[in-house]
């Protein structure tokens, strides 16, 4: 089977496609930088083809999707989202484009990488599959809700689109662990976490990529998953983090409203031409301060998977960090 992948140079897209590769299957790459997927898909050492483009590029897109049986679109502008010159939301743009020409190819299934921020915040005490999209109060958050209600609508129409509700996602190799494991990084580098009263759920890379290369083995329709993770309190994640790391970290626990003001501060500082470390930011502030955990059992169930603890990843996650020069060696 031919597999179309989206954003193959960031963490996510790498990984899955390396375990497509692993199945046996034939892996296309969508990419504009050749470099930059030659360089995330190097540590796997895998054959794949490349096809040059945008993935807001209609023709590029309809080329590199001819001739092949399935799609994962992973790529995704992270953070505040990026806009076209007409103003329109890169990532609804683009999932327009890719998932809808992957359908007029005949595409089956059409795997999308969703985001529980398009839930958050919200009243319930557990995501399911059922649970109700957020009033997003965030840019990323709104960007991915609007590709959330475009999705629903296309799956109501019949098109074969699975989508996974991801949680924050961690493990190694990163091709840019830099800006993947912020969190991470400020952590340690600081010893120091800041921990509102909620939580994140933590999703080993690894674990998802085999979870997201299964489920493009059945044609089953429109289908939706949780791929949350291990829910872990904001306490509890940086106690883990230590753990990992053989390593002591503060813990300084803030309220909710606390945390935003300190992100907005930020921001201004930032704003102002401040040099400020870490990635603290209002936004951000507000997607921690509103973690739920989610119901994966139909996940891990439906596709024969288990997620290994999070003290493993991050303790993977810390000596990849450290192999490449991002963290110091243990001890220093």
């Amino acid at each position: 089977m031919r597999v179309l992948v989206t954003g193959a140079s960031g963490l996510v897209g790498s990984h899955v496609a390396a375990a497509l590769a692993a199945e046996g299957h034939t892996v296309r790459c969508l990419a504009r930088d050749h470099g930059r997927l030659k360089t995330a898909l190097a540590p796997f050492s895998i054959a794949y083809e490349v096809a040059t483009g945008d993935m807001t590029d209609t023709l590029a897109v309809s080329k590199a999707v001819d001739g092949c049986d399935s799609l994962v679109h992973a790529a995704a502008v992270v953070g505040v989202h990026r806009a076209t010159a007409d103003g329109t939301d890169t990532n609804l743009l683009g999932s327009q484009i890719v998932m809808s020409a992957a359908a007029e190819a005949g595409a089956d299934p059409i795997v999308y990488t969703s985001s529980v921020s398009a839930y958050l915040p919200t009243e319930e005490s557990l995501l399911t599959a059922d649970s109700p999209l957020s009033e997003a109060s965030t840019p990323y958050a709104t960007s991915k809700r609007s590709v959330e209600v475009w999705v629903r609508t296309r799956q109501n129409l019949g098109d074969p689109i699975v989508t996974f509700v991801l949680g924050a996602v961690y493990g190694p190799p990163s091709p840019h662990p830099e800006s993947s494991y912020a969190g991470i990084l400020g952590a340690m580098g600081r010893r120091m976490m800041v921990a509102p009263p909620s939580g994140v759920g933590v999703v080993d890379v690894r674990d998802l990529a085999v979870l997201i290369a299964r489920s493009t083995e059945s044609a089953a329709g429109p289908r939706r998953f949780f791929a949350g993770g291990n829910f872990l309190t904001w306490r509890t994640w940086a106690e883990t983090l230590a753990e990992a790391a053989g390593t002591e970290i503060a813990i300084e626990e803030l309220s909710t409203q606390d945390l935003i003001t300190l992100g907005r501060d930020l921001d201004a500082l930032r704003a102002a031409g401040t040099a400020v470390p870490g990635s603290l930011s209002e936004e951000a502030a507000v997607i921690m301060s509103s973690g739920r955990p989610t119901d994966d059992s139909e996940t891990l169930a439906a596709f024969g998977v288990a997620y290994r603890p999070a003290v493993e990843t991050f303790a993977d996650t810390i000596s990849h960090l450290r192999y490449v020069g991002l963290l110091p060696p243990h001890g220093e």
